[in-house]
């Protein structure tokens, strides 16, 4: 349970490591725009996340197995959107959870 907690903790900190975007957050908000080895790459990320997520939520018992990977997807998604639509400059623990 404690690592699905700390997940959106690792999108935060690269926030407040000079503001800076995780790049598959980057890189997935200009997906239709790149080059298809790069989505590829980008798929790969947001796929590794899901799939661990996914196991997680199993683990926990949060959620039965036909439904973790659509619950998993949720999360990446809410997650690295939120890095998206945060204010520049204003990072805290709440804007993730």
């Amino acid at each position: 349970m404690e690592s699905l907690r700390e997940y959106p903790e690792t999108f935060r900190m690269s926030l407040g490591n000079g503001n800076r975007l995780c790049l598959g957050s980057f890189f997935g908000a200009k997906y239709d725009h790149l080059p298809e080895p790069v989505r590829k790459e980008v798929q790969t990320v947001a796929d590794v996340n899901v799939a661990w997520l996914a196991e997680r939520l199993i683990e926990t018992g949060l959620v039965a197995r036909d439904d973790a990977e659509e619950r998993a997807r949720a999360i990446f998604a809410a997650t690295a959107g939120a890095q998206l639509l945060r204010e520049p400059g204003r990072v805290s623990r709440s804007s993730t959870r």
